[in-house]
């Protein structure tokens, strides 16, 4: 049985300079299981000042964050000649 592909797109969330971001507010919500696996300290995140950070960090870098890539690909099944 063959596929046939009916529609095939890419979405994303893009983060504009001067454009309020998500991502601290993740990752305020996530730290317990950032911190319980290792993958960084409290100290190293410093959520105290992690908005203040990305914001800076986004607005000198001038470009624009690509976050939460999706893909969507939709198929129909052939029929099948017996």
């Amino acid at each position: 049985m063959g596929l046939s592909v009916e529609e095939a797109r890419g979405e994303a969330i893009l983060l504009h300079p001067n454009q309020p971001s998500f991502l601290p507010t993740l990752t305020q919500a996530t730290l317990p299981r950032i911190v319980e696996r290792g993958n960084a300290t409290v100290e190293q995140i410093d959520p105290d000042t992690l908005a203040q950070r990305m914001e800076e960090e986004h607005r000198v870098a001038g470009g624009a964050i690509v976050w939460d890539l999706a893909f969507l690909v939709a198929a129909r099944a052939q029929p099948v000649s017996r």
